[in-house]
């Protein structure tokens, strides 16, 4: 993580989101223009309502899911909150770059990549910057299953202005963006004959936080699927809206810069802010309260917790903001 407070207007700071984070599930009266690229580029999405929720949480994949999903370190689990449906992405993180290993849906599709993971790239990554990456593995979709190969290419392919109109319990929100967008095409193979493909595109919208926490504005994931034997040709499309994003840019010049470091650490994290700093909390993957430490100088001891992922709540006069810590 980056250890100075810099702006990420043209940069996406990190593939990870922020734990328990909320999103709206939104539909749009028109078809949403995307097209816009490059610098400083505007897109106005101003016909949204929203017609769910769903959480996203950071977990950790167990002994038998790093058997079956190889090289997985890293598991994200998004949860509608009325169907209770789960979408988990499983990932590999080697220093700063960031693979995908798994994807398992609920409804219909599981991905394996377990014989060439899908690399994203290097994290933070700059405007500007592309890698593409051949991807092969193993499928289940509705009946069949079997083999699949294919491509992905990853690319902070532009940063703006984001606008949306007002959404209930979220607000409304104009602000500085940085866009990740990610292209998977594969064909899937059943007995060696391909019997299909998937063209997945999806757009991440990043707000840029001043801090080395990124947050996910908006979320646009199509799926354009052919596959002739199950007389399926359709494309969905599924957006999302970070239903804190009001709040977290309701104070622009008041919000505290609060930082944790070194990241990963073994016995001592050191706290950093432009505010007073009145408590840390520090929770498990699970939402439990490990430690707590009011009114801290500049460290933390830590050396009693477990190996694992955290979170830091960082309290300020300010409000509280939140950083995901590693504890080797």
């Amino acid at each position: 993580m980056s250890t100075s407070f810099v702006s990420f207007a043209q940069t996406v700071s990190s593939y990870y989101g922020i734990h328990n984070s909320r999103f709206g599930i939104v539909a749009s009266a028109i078809a949403l223009d995307q097209s816009a690229s490059g610098a400083n580029a505007t897109w106005n999405f101003t016909q949204l309502s929203k017609i769910g929720a769903e959480v996203d949480l950071d977990d950790m994949p167990t002994p038998d899911e790093i058997s079956f999903y190889p090289n997985s370190t890293e598991l994200w689990v998004t949860q509608n909150d009325v169907t209770t449906a789960q979408t988990r992405t499983y990932s590999r993180k080697d220093g700063n770059v960031v693979s995908i290993t798994a994807v398992r849906n609920d409804d219909a599709l599981t991905l394996n990549f377990n014989t060439d993971n899908a690399t994203l790239g290097s994290f933070p990554m700059n405007y500007g910057t592309s890698n593409t990456d051949t991807v092969s593995g193993t499928y289940v979709y509705d009946i069949y299953s079997g083999t699949f190969t294919g491509s992905i290419t990853t690319s902070v392919d532009a940063y703006g202005t984001l606008t949306m109109n007002n959404l209930p319990e979220i607000g409304v929100f104009s602000g500085n963006v940085a866009r990740l967008k990610t292209v998977l095409s594969i064909t899937l193979n059943n007995s060696g004959i391909p019997v299909g493909t998937i063209v997945q595109t999806t757009y991440n919208y990043y707000k840029d936080m001043e801090l080395d926490m990124p947050m996910v504005a908006f979320r646009c994931i199509s799926t354009a699927v052919d596959v002739p034997v199950l007389a399926i040709d359709e494309t969905t499309n599924e957006m999302r809206v970070f239903e804190n994003i009001q709040m977290a840019t309701s104070q622009p010049e008041g919000i505290s810069k609060s930082m944790i470091f070194p990241n990963p650490a073994t016995a001592v994290l050191n706290v950093q802010s432009d505010q007073k700093i009145l408590a840390v909390k520090i929770s498990d993957v699970n939402g439990r309260t490990v430690l707590t430490a009011d009114m801290p100088e500049n460290s933390i001891n830590i050396s009693t917790l477990q190996k694992g992922i955290y979170f830091a709540n960082i309290t300020t006069v300010a409000g509280t903001t939140a950083q995901k810590i590693i504890k080797e």
